[in-house]
């Protein structure tokens, strides 16, 4: 199919991303607009590739190699960015309805949005996951420094 062609496809999808997610374009108040962001389950869902994360910070293994170290670093990662996002949802959700959300509500919605995300086509998930950039760029700025012990 035709360059083109394709992009008539996707345009559509691309520009119904904005819907979804309104973390970028909401004007006012920071933290109600990032509770809609999917981001907390984005950050699940890549967390979920670095199953080195378990073995070398979980488990305080020593890694074998410096390609687990560097995977188990990027699990790491996404593992604060997903704290971090979740964080986020709980002081949007808190300043929209007055209270914080129970963990059955917080545990609901990214399942929610895991679902979501993974019935969308890679185009819109592509899309979703750029949508949450500046919240992850915020995540690592906040990030705790990595210990020195992970060496191999």
């Amino acid at each position: 199919m035709r360059p083109a062609v394709l992009w008539l496809l996707f345009a559509p999808l691309l520009s119904s991303a904005r819907y979804f997610v309104q973390a970028e374009q909401t004007r006012g108040s920071g933290h109600a607009s990032a509770f809609r962001c999917p981001a907390a389950a984005v950050a699940h869902m890549q967390s979920a590739g670095y199953p080195e994360v378990i073995r070398v910070y979980d488990e305080g293994h020593t890694a074998r190699s410096a390609e687990e170290a560097e995977r188990a670093a990027l699990g790491q990662r996404w593992r604060h960015r997903r704290e971090f996002a979740v964080d986020t949802a709980v002081a949007a959700f808190t300043e929209l309805y007055g209270r914080q959300p129970t963990d059955y509500e917080l545990r609901d919605e990214r399942s929610r949005w895991v679902h979501t995300l993974m019935d969308y086509p890679e185009a819109l998930r592509q899309a979703v996951r750029m949508n949450c950039e500046r919240l992850f760029d915020r995540a690592d700025t906040s990030r705790p420094a990595q210990r020195d012990e992970l060496s191999w």
